[in-house]
Protein backbone atom coordinates (compact mmCIF):
# COMPACT_ATOMS: atom_id res chain seq x y z
CA UNK A 1 0.00 0.00 0.00
CA UNK A 2 1.50 3.33 -1.07
CA UNK A 3 1.98 6.04 1.53
CA UNK A 4 0.56 9.56 1.27
CA UNK A 5 3.78 11.38 2.21
CA UNK A 6 3.63 15.16 2.64
CA UNK A 7 6.33 17.80 3.17
CA UNK A 8 6.01 21.31 4.53
CA UNK A 9 7.62 24.17 2.52
CA UNK A 10 10.82 25.63 4.00
CA UNK A 11 10.21 29.10 5.46
CA UNK A 12 13.34 30.83 4.16
CA UNK A 13 12.30 34.22 5.62
CA UNK A 14 11.79 32.90 9.15
CA UNK A 15 14.27 34.38 11.66
CA UNK A 16 14.82 31.00 13.31
CA UNK A 17 15.69 29.40 9.94
CA UNK A 18 18.10 32.23 9.14
CA UNK A 19 20.01 31.76 12.41
CA UNK A 20 20.21 27.96 12.14
CA UNK A 21 23.19 26.12 10.62
CA UNK A 22 20.95 24.75 7.85
CA UNK A 23 17.37 25.08 6.64
CA UNK A 24 14.97 22.36 7.79
CA UNK A 25 11.38 21.26 7.35
CA UNK A 26 9.14 18.41 8.44
CA UNK A 27 7.67 15.33 6.79
CA UNK A 28 4.51 13.42 7.72
CA UNK A 29 1.86 10.96 6.54
CA UNK A 30 -1.71 11.89 5.64
CA UNK A 31 -4.37 9.40 6.72
CA UNK A 32 -8.13 10.05 6.81
CA UNK A 33 -7.48 13.77 6.41
CA UNK A 34 -5.09 13.91 9.39
CA UNK A 35 -1.35 14.50 9.32
CA UNK A 36 0.42 11.79 11.33
CA UNK A 37 4.00 11.36 12.44
CA UNK A 38 5.77 9.09 9.95
CA UNK A 39 7.27 6.01 11.59
CA UNK A 40 8.05 2.56 10.24
CA UNK A 41 9.09 -0.85 11.59
CA UNK A 42 11.55 -3.15 9.83
CA UNK A 43 11.64 -6.91 10.06
CA UNK A 44 14.49 -8.67 11.83
CA UNK A 45 17.67 -8.49 9.75
CA UNK A 46 20.62 -10.78 10.42
CA UNK A 47 23.79 -8.75 11.00
CA UNK A 48 27.12 -10.50 10.93
CA UNK A 49 28.76 -7.44 12.49
CA UNK A 50 27.49 -4.48 14.51
CA UNK A 51 26.11 -1.61 12.43
CA UNK A 52 26.79 0.93 15.18
CA UNK A 53 29.34 3.68 14.46
CA UNK A 54 32.73 2.07 15.19
CA UNK A 55 34.88 3.70 17.87
CA UNK A 56 37.97 3.03 15.73
CA UNK A 57 36.91 5.60 13.13
CA UNK A 58 34.90 7.78 15.53
CA UNK A 59 37.05 8.41 18.62
CA UNK A 60 34.80 11.28 19.76
CA UNK A 61 31.88 9.62 21.65
CA UNK A 62 29.51 12.47 20.73
CA UNK A 63 29.95 11.61 17.04
CA UNK A 64 28.99 7.97 17.60
CA UNK A 65 25.32 8.74 17.04
CA UNK A 66 24.42 6.71 13.96
CA UNK A 67 23.89 3.23 12.53
CA UNK A 68 24.74 2.22 8.98
CA UNK A 69 22.66 -0.81 7.99
CA UNK A 70 23.79 -2.99 5.07
CA UNK A 71 21.15 -4.08 2.58
CA UNK A 72 21.51 -7.78 1.84
CA UNK A 73 19.34 -8.30 -1.23
CA UNK A 74 19.01 -12.00 -0.41
CA UNK A 75 16.96 -11.07 2.69
CA UNK A 76 13.41 -9.94 1.97
CA UNK A 77 13.28 -7.80 5.12
CA UNK A 78 16.32 -5.84 3.90
CA UNK A 79 14.71 -5.27 0.50
CA UNK A 80 11.48 -4.15 2.19
CA UNK A 81 13.48 -1.70 4.32
CA UNK A 82 15.17 -0.30 1.21
CA UNK A 83 11.83 0.06 -0.59
CA UNK A 84 10.30 2.03 2.30
CA UNK A 85 13.24 4.46 2.40
CA UNK A 86 13.17 4.83 -1.40
CA UNK A 87 9.45 5.64 -1.25
CA UNK A 88 10.17 8.59 1.05
CA UNK A 89 13.05 9.73 -1.17
CA UNK A 90 10.86 9.52 -4.28
CA UNK A 91 8.16 11.60 -2.59
CA UNK A 92 10.80 14.17 -1.58
CA UNK A 93 12.02 14.42 -5.17
CA UNK A 94 8.45 14.76 -6.51
CA UNK A 95 7.64 17.58 -4.05
CA UNK A 96 10.96 19.40 -4.35
CA UNK A 97 9.41 22.50 -6.00
CA UNK A 98 6.82 22.72 -3.21
CA UNK A 99 9.52 22.43 -0.52
CA UNK A 100 12.05 24.91 -1.96
CA UNK A 101 9.87 27.18 -4.08
CA UNK A 102 11.91 29.54 -6.26
CA UNK A 103 15.16 28.10 -4.81
CA UNK A 104 14.46 24.56 -6.02
CA UNK A 105 17.12 24.61 -8.76
CA UNK A 106 19.82 25.55 -6.24
CA UNK A 107 19.56 22.21 -4.42
CA UNK A 108 20.80 18.72 -5.28
CA UNK A 109 19.13 15.82 -3.45
CA UNK A 110 21.28 13.10 -1.86
CA UNK A 111 19.50 9.73 -1.80
CA UNK A 112 19.28 7.90 1.53
CA UNK A 113 20.20 4.49 0.11
CA UNK A 114 23.95 4.67 -0.47
CA UNK A 115 25.36 2.63 -3.36
CA UNK A 116 28.97 1.42 -2.84
CA UNK A 117 31.65 2.63 -5.21
CA UNK A 118 33.40 0.09 -7.40
CA UNK A 119 37.06 -0.59 -6.58
CA UNK A 120 39.52 0.95 -9.03
CA UNK A 121 42.58 -0.81 -10.54
CA UNK A 122 44.95 0.19 -7.73
CA UNK A 123 42.61 -1.09 -5.01
CA UNK A 124 41.99 -4.36 -6.88
CA UNK A 125 45.74 -4.88 -7.38
CA UNK A 126 46.54 -4.11 -3.73
CA UNK A 127 43.94 -6.64 -2.55
CA UNK A 128 44.29 -9.23 -5.30
CA UNK A 129 45.46 -11.96 -2.90
CA UNK A 130 42.71 -11.32 -0.37
CA UNK A 131 39.17 -12.75 -0.36
CA UNK A 132 36.77 -10.10 -1.62
CA UNK A 133 33.46 -9.66 0.17
CA UNK A 134 30.55 -8.27 -1.84
CA UNK A 135 29.94 -4.56 -1.26
CA UNK A 136 26.39 -3.86 -0.17
CA UNK A 137 24.14 -0.84 -0.37
CA UNK A 138 23.44 0.76 3.00
CA UNK A 139 21.07 3.09 4.86
CA UNK A 140 22.05 5.43 7.68
CA UNK A 141 19.85 5.92 10.74
CA UNK A 142 20.67 8.58 13.31
CA UNK A 143 20.23 7.71 16.97
CA UNK A 144 17.93 9.92 19.02
CA UNK A 145 20.01 12.09 21.32
CA UNK A 146 18.92 14.20 24.26
CA UNK A 147 20.26 16.25 27.15
CA UNK A 148 20.17 14.63 30.59
CA UNK A 149 20.94 16.57 33.76
CA UNK A 150 22.90 15.43 36.81
CA UNK A 151 23.34 16.86 40.28
CA UNK A 152 26.11 15.42 42.44
CA UNK A 153 26.52 12.73 39.78
CA UNK A 154 22.89 11.57 40.14
CA UNK A 155 20.52 11.65 37.16
CA UNK A 156 17.64 14.07 37.76
CA UNK A 157 14.15 12.60 37.54
CA UNK A 158 11.63 13.69 34.90
CA UNK A 159 10.05 16.39 37.13
CA UNK A 160 13.39 18.05 37.91
CA UNK A 161 14.54 17.67 34.30
CA UNK A 162 11.37 19.46 33.20
CA UNK A 163 12.05 22.24 35.72
CA UNK A 164 15.60 22.71 34.36
CA UNK A 165 14.44 22.88 30.75
CA UNK A 166 11.64 25.33 31.55
CA UNK A 167 13.95 27.62 33.54
CA UNK A 168 16.50 27.74 30.69
CA UNK A 169 13.81 28.20 28.05
CA UNK A 170 12.14 31.04 29.96
CA UNK A 171 15.47 32.79 30.48
CA UNK A 172 16.42 32.56 26.80
CA UNK A 173 12.98 33.84 25.77
CA UNK A 174 13.69 37.06 27.68
CA UNK A 175 17.34 37.35 26.67
CA UNK A 176 18.56 35.20 23.77
CA UNK A 177 22.14 35.01 25.04
CA UNK A 178 23.57 31.60 25.96
CA UNK A 179 26.11 33.23 28.24
CA UNK A 180 23.39 33.82 30.82
CA UNK A 181 22.57 30.12 31.21
CA UNK A 182 25.14 29.47 33.96
CA UNK A 183 23.46 32.07 36.18
CA UNK A 184 19.90 30.78 35.69
CA UNK A 185 18.46 29.65 39.03
CA UNK A 186 16.21 26.59 39.14
CA UNK A 187 14.31 25.05 42.08
CA UNK A 188 14.73 21.27 42.34
CA UNK A 189 12.79 18.91 44.61
CA UNK A 190 14.47 15.97 46.37
CA UNK A 191 13.70 13.40 49.06
CA UNK A 192 16.16 13.27 51.97
CA UNK A 193 17.35 10.17 53.85
CA UNK A 194 14.37 10.38 56.22
CA UNK A 195 11.88 10.49 53.36
CA UNK A 196 11.07 14.18 53.72
CA UNK A 197 10.53 16.39 50.66
CA UNK A 198 13.07 19.19 50.38
CA UNK A 199 13.73 21.95 47.84
CA UNK A 200 17.06 23.28 46.64
CA UNK A 201 17.69 26.42 44.62
CA UNK A 202 20.65 25.82 42.35
CA UNK A 203 22.41 27.72 39.59
CA UNK A 204 22.74 25.96 36.26
CA UNK A 205 26.52 26.11 36.78
CA UNK A 206 26.03 23.56 39.61
CA UNK A 207 24.10 21.14 37.38
CA UNK A 208 25.98 18.89 34.98
CA UNK A 209 24.57 18.31 31.50
CA UNK A 210 25.34 15.30 29.31
CA UNK A 211 24.26 14.65 25.74
CA UNK A 212 23.19 11.00 25.80
CA UNK A 213 21.51 8.36 23.66
CA UNK A 214 17.70 8.54 23.87
CA UNK A 215 16.97 5.65 21.48
CA UNK A 216 15.34 2.82 23.46
CA UNK A 217 17.16 -0.53 23.25
CA UNK A 218 15.50 -3.92 23.83
CA UNK A 219 17.69 -6.99 24.13
CA UNK A 220 17.41 -10.77 24.47
CA UNK A 221 20.12 -13.40 24.38
CA UNK A 222 18.93 -16.53 22.61
CA UNK A 223 20.58 -19.83 23.53
CA UNK A 224 19.85 -23.47 22.75
CA UNK A 225 17.54 -22.56 19.87
CA UNK A 226 16.35 -25.59 17.93
CA UNK A 227 17.65 -25.84 14.37
CA UNK A 228 14.08 -26.26 13.09
CA UNK A 229 12.76 -23.21 14.98
CA UNK A 230 10.73 -20.73 12.98
CA UNK A 231 12.63 -18.08 11.08
CA UNK A 232 11.96 -14.39 11.72
CA UNK A 233 9.80 -13.95 8.65
CA UNK A 234 7.75 -17.00 9.65
CA UNK A 235 6.78 -15.41 12.98
CA UNK A 236 5.26 -12.40 11.22
CA UNK A 237 3.72 -9.92 13.67
CA UNK A 238 3.13 -12.61 16.26
CA UNK A 239 5.10 -11.37 19.29
CA UNK A 240 3.75 -14.17 21.48
CA UNK A 241 5.26 -16.81 19.21
CA UNK A 242 8.47 -14.81 18.97
CA UNK A 243 8.78 -14.66 22.76
CA UNK A 244 8.04 -18.36 23.09
CA UNK A 245 11.03 -19.19 20.87
CA UNK A 246 13.50 -16.45 21.72
CA UNK A 247 12.37 -15.15 25.10
CA UNK A 248 10.98 -11.79 26.19
CA UNK A 249 12.82 -8.57 25.34
CA UNK A 250 14.23 -6.54 28.23
CA UNK A 251 14.80 -2.80 27.96
CA UNK A 252 18.40 -1.94 28.74
CA UNK A 253 19.83 1.23 30.22
CA UNK A 254 21.68 2.72 27.24
CA UNK A 255 22.93 6.29 27.52
CA UNK A 256 26.48 6.17 26.13
CA UNK A 257 28.12 4.53 23.09
CA UNK A 258 29.89 2.14 25.47
CA UNK A 259 26.47 1.04 26.77
CA UNK A 260 25.22 0.30 23.25
CA UNK A 261 28.40 -1.63 22.38
CA UNK A 262 27.41 -4.21 25.02
CA UNK A 263 24.24 -5.18 23.16
CA UNK A 264 24.58 -4.18 19.49
CA UNK A 265 27.13 -6.88 18.70
CA UNK A 266 28.13 -9.39 16.04
CA UNK A 267 25.84 -12.27 15.07
CA UNK A 268 22.57 -10.59 16.00
CA UNK A 269 19.11 -10.28 14.52
CA UNK A 270 17.97 -6.68 14.75
CA UNK A 271 14.83 -4.74 13.86
CA UNK A 272 14.29 -0.99 14.01
CA UNK A 273 11.45 1.40 14.75
CA UNK A 274 12.46 4.42 12.69
CA UNK A 275 11.10 7.37 10.76
CA UNK A 276 12.06 10.46 8.75
CA UNK A 277 12.68 13.25 11.27
CA UNK A 278 13.28 16.15 8.89
CA UNK A 279 14.58 17.44 5.59
CA UNK A 280 17.86 19.33 5.94
CA UNK A 281 19.19 21.75 3.33
CA UNK A 282 22.70 23.18 3.38
CA UNK A 283 23.25 26.93 3.21
CA UNK A 284 26.71 26.70 1.63
CA UNK A 285 27.49 25.42 -1.87
CA UNK A 286 29.23 22.11 -2.39
CA UNK A 287 32.11 21.35 -4.79
CA UNK A 288 29.63 20.90 -7.63
CA UNK A 289 28.29 24.42 -7.11
CA UNK A 290 24.98 23.22 -5.67
CA UNK A 291 23.69 23.03 -2.13
CA UNK A 292 23.01 19.53 -0.77
CA UNK A 293 19.71 18.44 0.71
CA UNK A 294 18.48 15.10 2.02
CA UNK A 295 16.07 13.34 4.33
CA UNK A 296 17.30 12.39 7.80
CA UNK A 297 16.01 9.12 9.27
CA UNK A 298 16.07 8.61 13.04
CA UNK A 299 15.95 5.35 15.01
CA UNK A 300 13.48 5.48 17.91
CA UNK A 301 13.84 1.88 19.14
CA UNK A 302 16.13 -1.10 18.52
CA UNK A 303 15.11 -4.72 19.18
CA UNK A 304 18.12 -7.07 19.35
CA UNK A 305 18.29 -10.85 19.53
CA UNK A 306 21.85 -11.98 20.19
CA UNK A 307 22.53 -15.55 19.09
CA UNK A 308 25.18 -17.77 20.59
CA UNK A 309 27.90 -18.27 18.01
CA UNK A 310 27.38 -21.64 16.38
CA UNK A 311 31.12 -22.25 16.03
CA UNK A 312 31.20 -22.68 19.78
CA UNK A 313 28.94 -25.76 19.67
CA UNK A 314 31.75 -27.73 17.98
CA UNK A 315 34.22 -26.70 20.69
CA UNK A 316 31.72 -27.70 23.39
CA UNK A 317 31.20 -31.10 21.71
CA UNK A 318 34.95 -31.71 21.51
CA UNK A 319 35.39 -30.82 25.19
CA UNK A 320 32.52 -33.20 26.04
CA UNK A 321 34.05 -36.09 24.05
CA UNK A 322 37.39 -35.81 25.83
CA UNK A 323 36.08 -34.93 29.29
CA UNK A 324 36.43 -38.49 30.67
CA UNK A 325 39.12 -41.22 30.65
CA UNK A 326 39.87 -41.70 26.96
CA UNK A 327 42.11 -44.75 26.87
CA UNK A 328 41.25 -48.39 26.28
CA UNK A 329 37.95 -49.58 24.82
CA UNK A 330 35.49 -46.70 24.15
CA UNK A 331 32.59 -45.97 21.78
CA UNK A 332 33.12 -44.01 18.59
CA UNK A 333 32.07 -40.35 18.63
CA UNK A 334 30.10 -38.99 15.70
CA UNK A 335 31.06 -35.51 14.52
CA UNK A 336 27.89 -33.42 14.08
CA UNK A 337 28.12 -30.24 12.05
CA UNK A 338 25.99 -27.52 13.67
CA UNK A 339 23.41 -25.67 11.64
CA UNK A 340 22.64 -21.99 11.85
CA UNK A 341 19.59 -21.16 13.93
CA UNK A 342 17.38 -18.51 12.50
CA UNK A 343 15.56 -15.73 14.31
CA UNK A 344 12.55 -13.34 14.87
CA UNK A 345 9.94 -11.22 13.16
CA UNK A 346 8.76 -7.69 12.55
CA UNK A 347 6.34 -5.87 14.81
CA UNK A 348 6.54 -3.29 17.57
CA UNK A 349 7.39 -4.61 21.03
CA UNK A 350 5.93 -3.82 24.40
CA UNK A 351 7.96 -1.74 26.85
CA UNK A 352 9.32 -4.01 29.59
CA UNK A 353 11.07 -2.73 32.70
CA UNK A 354 14.54 -1.28 32.10
CA UNK A 355 17.49 -3.34 33.26
CA UNK A 356 21.18 -2.64 33.34
CA UNK A 357 22.44 -6.03 32.35
CA UNK A 358 25.92 -7.13 31.34
CA UNK A 359 25.72 -9.71 28.54
CA UNK A 360 27.80 -12.81 29.12
CA UNK A 361 30.67 -13.67 26.76
CA UNK A 362 29.66 -16.10 24.03
CA UNK A 363 31.98 -18.83 25.22
CA UNK A 364 35.49 -19.62 26.35
CA UNK A 365 36.51 -20.45 22.80
CA UNK A 366 35.97 -16.86 21.64
CA UNK A 367 38.27 -15.51 24.34
CA UNK A 368 40.84 -18.25 23.81
CA UNK A 369 40.95 -17.53 20.09
CA UNK A 370 42.00 -13.93 20.72
CA UNK A 371 44.83 -14.99 23.05
CA UNK A 372 46.24 -18.11 21.47
CA UNK A 373 46.73 -16.89 17.89
CA UNK A 374 50.50 -16.54 17.35
CA UNK A 375 51.72 -13.22 15.98
CA UNK A 376 53.12 -13.52 12.47
CA UNK A 377 56.60 -12.14 11.88
CA UNK A 378 56.70 -9.20 9.50
CA UNK A 379 59.38 -6.90 8.22
CA UNK A 380 58.82 -3.12 8.40
CA UNK A 381 58.10 -3.08 4.67
CA UNK A 382 55.50 -5.84 4.79
CA UNK A 383 53.93 -4.33 7.92
CA UNK A 384 53.51 -0.99 6.16
CA UNK A 385 52.01 -2.67 3.09
CA UNK A 386 49.68 -4.68 5.29
CA UNK A 387 48.44 -1.54 7.02
CA UNK A 388 47.77 0.14 3.69
CA UNK A 389 45.84 -2.87 2.41
CA UNK A 390 43.84 -3.03 5.62
CA UNK A 391 42.99 0.63 5.30
CA UNK A 392 41.69 0.12 1.76
CA UNK A 393 39.48 -2.75 2.92
CA UNK A 394 38.13 -1.32 6.17
CA UNK A 395 37.72 2.40 5.57
CA UNK A 396 34.82 2.41 3.17
CA UNK A 397 33.56 5.43 1.33
CA UNK A 398 30.68 5.61 3.81
CA UNK A 399 33.14 6.37 6.65
CA UNK A 400 34.54 9.35 4.77
CA UNK A 401 31.03 10.72 4.26
CA UNK A 402 30.08 10.68 7.95
CA UNK A 403 32.03 13.81 8.90
CA UNK A 404 30.61 15.87 6.04
CA UNK A 405 27.05 14.76 6.81
CA UNK A 406 27.23 15.17 10.60
CA UNK A 407 26.92 18.96 10.68
CA UNK A 408 23.83 19.01 8.49
CA UNK A 409 22.19 16.07 10.27
CA UNK A 410 22.59 17.33 13.83
CA UNK A 411 19.81 16.44 16.27
CA UNK A 412 18.03 18.45 18.97
CA UNK A 413 18.48 21.87 17.39
CA UNK A 414 15.42 23.10 19.25
CA UNK A 415 17.14 22.78 22.61
CA UNK A 416 20.26 24.92 23.25
CA UNK A 417 23.34 23.14 24.52
CA UNK A 418 23.59 23.66 28.29
CA UNK A 419 26.91 24.51 29.97
CA UNK A 420 29.05 21.46 30.61
CA UNK A 421 30.44 20.52 33.97
CA UNK A 422 33.22 18.00 34.50
CA UNK A 423 31.97 14.60 35.62
CA UNK A 424 32.98 13.34 39.06
CA UNK A 425 31.91 9.76 38.40
CA UNK A 426 34.15 7.07 39.83
CA UNK A 427 35.39 4.29 37.61
CA UNK A 428 34.52 0.86 38.92
CA UNK A 429 36.93 -1.91 37.99
CA UNK A 430 35.48 -5.36 38.11
CA UNK A 431 38.05 -7.82 39.43
CA UNK A 432 38.26 -11.18 37.75
CA UNK A 433 37.96 -14.17 40.14
CA UNK A 434 41.32 -15.82 40.82
CA UNK A 435 41.75 -19.32 39.48
CA UNK A 436 42.06 -22.05 42.09
CA UNK A 437 45.56 -23.45 42.43
CA UNK A 438 46.06 -27.04 41.33
CA UNK A 439 46.57 -29.51 44.22
CA UNK A 440 50.18 -30.39 44.88
CA UNK A 441 51.29 -33.88 44.07
CA UNK A 442 52.21 -35.93 47.10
Amino acid sequence: MSRNIVFEPIQFDDDKQKKATQFTTTVGLMKDGKKLYADEVTGFMHQEFSTFAPAKFNPDPEKRDWLRIPINEEEKVCVDFENIVNEYDDAFEAQKDKIFGKFSKLYSQSRSVKVPKEADELEMEANADKPQKPKLKSIKLKLKMGWNYYYENQLLDSANTGAVRKAVSDALAKNNDKNIINDVVVTLKFTDEEGKKIEKKLKMAEIESRKEIATRVFYRRAENISADAKKPSECGDNNAELEEIYGKPEEMVVRSPEDLDKYHRANCYVRYLFGPSKVWAAKAKGEDGKRKTSLQFVCHQIDIIHLRNNTNSTSSSVRSIYSGYGFGSRPESVFNVGTTASVPASSPVSAPTKKEKEPEPDSESEEEEKVTKPASKTTPATAKAGKQALKVESESEEESEEESESESESESEEEPEPPKKSSKAKTVVEEKPKAKAAPKKK
